[in-house]
């Protein structure tokens, strides 16, 4: 969430500690029930949303950066005996299969990167009885395809996760724009049936309804989007 959605999830959450403070003066009245338990319905749909867009990718980057290294690790040395067996054989379509630096390895964007570590799989697959003759075993070899389709794997998984947060960015965008409803088509109209009764009420919930932003300035209700939801794993 950015500082303006933040700064609205604080509107939210004092006007919701004024209606759960006030309840003796709604309680048993249906309309105003139904419009509480939607508002707060939604504030939990939005803590959820904002919990799983924050912890989705946790941790998987760094488990891939890893695996990576440790891939480029044992590609280089595959590569350098393949290099050697194509000088040996004069076989330049194993070459240029061959032909990329410890940088590319290391700083290529991930797509680009698999590629040439799937490209050297092949290789070494193809030319693992050759290899022998250069220290490169048939374990080696089997042990870096192994690596390659884990990191592979921790590849996908770090796709799948970017979709996922995107996906929950998208419902915490639908769950704002639910919320304003809301606010302004029932609350907002209820406070205007409870001034006569109940003033002190409906000047609270009216200061609560204002959106405070960082520096401190007061905006008009709805003019800013989203102040801190709670773990939704506590409650």
């Amino acid at each position: 969430m950015d500082t303006k959605a933040k700064n609205k999830v604080k509107m939210y959450n004092a006007v919701e500690t004024v209606l759960t403070s006030n309840s003796a003066v709604w309680n048993g009245i249906a309309g105003f029930q139904h419009a509480y338990d939607s508002f707060q319905g939604k504030l939990a749909a939005l803590a959820q949303a904002s919990y799983e867009q924050g912890t989705g990718t946790l941790g998987i980057k760094s488990v891939k950066d890893k695996e990576r290294a440790a891939v480029a690790k044992m590609a280089l040395r595959i590569a350098g005996g393949l290099r050697v067996l194509a000088a040996d054989t004069g076989n330049l379509g194993l070459k240029a299969r061959v032909d990329f630096s410890k940088s590319e390895l290391s700083y290529s964007s991930m797509p680009d990167t698999m590629q040439l570590l799937e490209r050297l799989k092949e290789a070494a697959v193809a030319h693992t009885a050759e290899l022998a003759n250069y220290s490169i075993t048939q374990a080696d070899v089997d042990e870096y395809v192994a690596a390659f389709e884990q990191l592979s794997e921790a590849f996908g998984s770090v796709r799948n996760a970017i979709v996922t947060r995107k996906t929950q960015t998208e419902l915490i965008r639908e769950h704002l724009k639910a919320i304003d409803g809301i606010l302004k088509d029932k609350l907002d109209q209820l406070m205007e049936v409870f001034e006569k009764d109940h003033p002190g009420f409906a000047k609270q919930y009216r200061i609560a309804r204002l959106i405070v932003d960082l520096p401190g300035k007061k905006n008009k209700p709805g003019k800013d989007e989203l102040p801190g939801l709670p773990d939704p794993t506590k409650s």
